[in-house]
């Protein structure tokens, strides 16, 4: 054999090779890669919602409370009931089917910011306090959205998330 055929079937051998395991990486491992990948958003996209729902119950809960000080100011004259939302659309059936696409928790710590959440969205405004309430879910969304390449910023919110879930009393 010449050097001139040793350099083609070289050549051959080598397209042959790279072709089939570039065609095997296609068929077998992106499926799987791509079905992790949305998993791993759709799992993103609803800590991020649940963080949003948990601000905006903070928001609600203050302007109930704010709403029941001003009915109840002897400057007031009627006696009307505050509506609370349907339960179907109520913010705690939301965040339960929100949880359903986290579960499993990734961490310990996620765990417990979303059971605090479940339990801060399961009680109505007034039996907790209102300014402990919403504190305690402004900490909680603060703290589920911190990206995992920030473990200071992670460690400072998750650190705050526990100080304001002691001075509530929880």
């Amino acid at each position: 054999m010449d050097p001139l055929t040793i350099t083609f079937i070289s050549i051959g051998v080598s397209i042959t090779v790279s072709t089939i395991v570039t065609l095997a990486v296609e068929w077998i491992a992106k499926p799987q890669l791509e079905a992790r990948k949305e998993h791993i958003l759709d799992r993103h996209r609803a800590l991020r919602a649940i963080s949003a729902l948990a601000k905006t119950e903070k928001r609600r809960s203050i302007e109930l409370e704010l709403d029941r000080i001003e009915r109840t100011s002897p400057l007031h004259e009627f006696d009307e009931e505050i509506e609370d939302p349907p339960s179907e659309d109520s913010p705690y059936g939301q965040f339960r089917r929100l949880r359903a696409e986290v579960d499993p928790p990734q961490y310990h710590v996620e765990e417990i910011i979303l059971s605090s959440i479940s339990s801060m969205l399961s009680v109505s405004p007034g039996v907790v306090e209102v300014r402990d309430r919403a504190h305690v879910l402004e900490a909680a969304a603060n703290a589920l959205t911190v990206p995992r390449w920030r473990p200071r910023t992670r460690r400072r919110l998750y650190k705050q998330f526990f100080d304001t879930l002691g001075e509530a009393g929880m």
